[in-house]
């Protein structure tokens, strides 16, 4: 039971595009994105806000943000994402 307190649970998932997780009372999403050829996930902590937009709007605001996320290309040097280091 202990190890059950410390995981991550995923909450709802859209292939090929995002996951969401739950720990410890906070969301994260986990962006899948791609520059050039190579592909990687981006995971964010979902802020006040943007729980809101989930619990009003739900899936769509989690389709939308993974794709600002991805066109945002946080990991790119030089990145002005709004997203980098979140």
């Amino acid at each position: 039971m202990k190890n059950e307190m410390n995981s991550m649970k995923v909450i709802d998932t859209e292939s090929w595009a995002w996951f969401l997780f739950e720990h410890a009372g906070n969301l994260y999403l986990d962006a899948y994105c791609n520059i050039s050829a190579f592909g990687y996930t981006y995971m964010i902590q979902l802020n006040d806000d943007e729980i809101e937009k989930y619990n009003t709007r739900g899936r769509d605001y989690l389709g939308e943000l993974a794709h600002d996320i991805h066109y945002s290309v946080p990991i790119k040097e030089g990145s002005a994402s709004a997203y980098r280091g979140a």
